[in-house]
């Protein structure tokens, strides 16, 4: 389930933290190469340089690296952070770069400039790991309390597969997963564990079920038993036509989303499973329509 009180994308807050690393680190470096083109710091300037780097690229790179990481996806999460945690990071880091081009332009004019900017390292690199720790930990916390609350039961998504076509359904419980949901299938049952008992258990535990349907799933007698008993339990259905033509007879009735090309759903998708799951949708037993402007879909009638 998703996270209340959040306001802002994490990869758009790293986006913006970006932007003002970049901006701020930019600034400092001018300053700091016009005081050595103007002779300011004369024999000491590579040392003032090496400290300023210290000082600003650390935080920079951590930044850009998780940005251009998660550009790198095929689909991009969006998980969540809290405002109040983005503009804490975002204004701490302005007092920083701030500190840190002030020490710059101060150190420059003093008779033992090094070690004014040495002094100024001991307040500003607790400051410096403080950022860090909060852009390596905004992006853990969600993952943490999704998994949280995946323990209690009845607030996880139940994905139905074949076995064949497990990759796809490991690569949407990721997707899902970084979407803030908490999410199970059968490969998360360990060795000497009654499997039919804890997928029973599950599926009744669950909010929401999401059927891949294949030619191998719908000969699967697994599968069909495990739609057939979401169906029976009132569980929101969310059928998703991963190979074929048209949906099952099964689920007939509900509107499905084609992912035939083996791309993951697009956002509107996640939406819809939230409010599902957020307003505990199970009265209908031919299950939830998914129906959007924003998602690809064909309609049985």
């Amino acid at each position: 389930m998703r996270l209340s009180l959040m306001k802002l994308s994490i990869i758009e807050g790293r986006r913006r933290l970006a932007l003002l690393w970049g901006s701020g680190s930019f600034v400092a470096l001018l300053v700091l190469i016009v005081e050595i083109y103007g002779k300011v710091w004369g024999s000491v300037a590579p040392e003032a340089l090496g400290w300023c780097l210290l000082m600003v690229m650390p935080p920079l790179i951590l930044i850009g690296g998780s940005v251009v990481a998660e550009q790198a996806q095929k689909t991009p999460s969006r998980p969540e952070a809290m405002s109040l945690a983005f503009w804490l990071t975002f204004w701490v880091s302005v007092s920083y770069l701030a500190f840190v081009t002030v020490a710059v332009v101060a150190a420059a004019w003093d008779d033992k400039p090094i070690s004014v900017l040495k002094t100024s390292s001991l307040w500003l690199l607790p400051l410096q790991a403080l950022i860090g720790g909060s852009i390596m930990f905004g992006g853990r916390l969600r993952r943490q309390e999704v998994m949280r609350s995946g323990k209690g039961g009845g607030s996880h998504i139940f994905i139905s597969y074949s076995r064949s076509d497990a990759d796809y359904a490991k690569k949407l419980a990721q997707a899902l997963e970084d979407e803030g949901f908490a999410v199970w299938n059968d490969y998360r049952i360990g060795l000497g564990t009654s499997w039919p008992r804890v997928i029973q258990e599950q599926l009744d535990q669950s909010n929401a079920v999401i059927v891949l349907m294949t030619p191998r799933a719908y000969e699967s007698e697994w599968v069909q038993n495990e739609l057939s008993r979401a169906k029976r339990k009132q569980k929101a259905i969310f059928p998703l036509l991963l190979e074929g033509t048209e949906p099952w007879l099964s689920v007939e009735s509900t509107q499905y989303l084609d992912v035939t090309d083996r791309r993951l759903p697009p956002r509107a998708f996640y939406d819809l499973l939230a409010k599902a799951i957020s307003s505990r949708v199970s009265s209908t037993p031919s299950g939830v329509p998914i129906s959007t402007n924003d998602v690809q879909r064909e309609k049985t009638e």
